[in-house]
């Protein structure tokens, strides 16, 4: 069987439209991308790359050449500088195929990533969005540092954009959600997921690494100071998002760059009601002897920093009294005791 074939892909078949923009790369680096694409099993894809205005003189000729080498390949040029969100739009503005896939200009696809997506959007028209796992390649080739993500959860999603690469999505919704927004340059992928999965009737994670992102010294692999303005970006990109979406909250960056928290307004005025079944047993963690109810209990008058909570402590008949002596002492009048 050829591999360079569609094989056993039902029709009809998705074209897949990778868009590529490119600025000042390496032209090896770049060559090995395209070549990426060539390589595939499925075959029917046009890679739409945009020259953003390179400085370097070498990038438009190498693009034109590039282009000779398969009639599937698109290429365009800006004539002004306007950043990844722009070019991208440019690229989007040559495809016409059924879903858009982001291919960055300096990493490269396994050979079976559009054939394992594409059997997803086949096997359901309501899928809309499809990522994969993927992982890191070093300029010599060697590949390693596989990330091996969850399927879809929104809430992970407002902390750290997982589902990266492979991005595919459906191309109405691509244009439905108005592409890729300016402004938000370092994230604007990020931007983009965020605004596709809130209108995705189905998302489907593909477990398997079918990109390959490599490490160059211009990407955030590289350190957290290589692109200071993409953490700006991804705030400003879930701040929108919890608007849009009608969270009342605030979007708070962690101590590990790129990962955010939403913390959640809360309404004080209702009650939480903390239930904690026990039968007053004892364990010895970490070599200590301690009553694990009480415990229990202790952290959360400790540690909560929401004042309206209730502990109900439901209660057996082996309960020491002395156990239940001593949660009336440290809980008060936010204890109650069922037995």
């Amino acid at each position: 069987m050829n591999d360079n074939t569609n094989n056993d892909v039902r029709f009809p078949a998705p074209t897949f439209s990778i868009l590529t923009p490119v600025y000042n790369t390496n032209p090896e680096v770049l060559e090995a991308c395209v070549r990426s694409v060539l390589a595939q099993r499925y075959t029917n894809w046009q890679l739409c790359l945009v020259d953003d205005a390179s400085p370097d003189a070498h990038i438009w000729p190498l693009l034109k050449k590039i282009a000779t080498w398969d009639p599937r390949i698109f290429v365009g040029r800006r004539e002004v500088n306007g950043g990844i969100a722009a070019a991208s739009n440019d690229c989007a503005a040559l495809a016409t195929g059924d879903v858009i896939s982001l291919l960055d200009h300096d990493d490269a696809l396994h050979p079976n990533a559009l054939y394992k997506v594409a059997q997803e959007f086949i096997g359901d028209d309501t899928v809309d969005y499809v990522y994969t796992d993927e992982d890191l390649i070093e300029p010599d080739g060697r590949r390693h540092s596989p990330f091996y993500k969850p399927d879809w959860s929104p809430e992970r999603f407002r902390g750290q954009m997982y589902t990266c690469h492979l991005s595919s999505i459906r191309r109405s919704v691509f244009a439905e959600v108005g592409g890729f927004r300016e402004g938000y340059d370092g994230s604007q992928d990020w931007d983009l997921i965020l605004r596709v999965t809130e209108r995705a009737r189905r998302i489907v994670h593909i477990p398997e690494v079918l990109y390959h992102w490599r490490i160059v010294p211009t990407s955030v692999l590289s350190g957290d100071d290589v692109k200071p303005y993409a953490y700006v970006s991804a705030h400003k990109a879930l701040s929108d998002h919890i608007a849009r979406v009608g969270i009342a909250g605030e979007v708070e960056e962690l101590e590990r760059r790129g990962h955010f928290m939403v913390r959640r307004a809360t309404d004080e005025s209702e009650l939480i009601s903390i239930i904690i079944p026990t039968r007053g047993s004892v364990g010895s963690p970490w070599g200590q002897r301690r009553v694990m109810v009480i415990e229990a209990v202790r952290s959360v008058l400790e540690r909560s920093t929401y004042p309206n909570v209730e502990i109900v402590v439901v209660y057996d008949s082996v309960t020491p009294q002395p156990v239940l002596n001593e949660l009336a002492a440290i809980a008060g009048e936010r204890l109650t005791l069922v037995e």
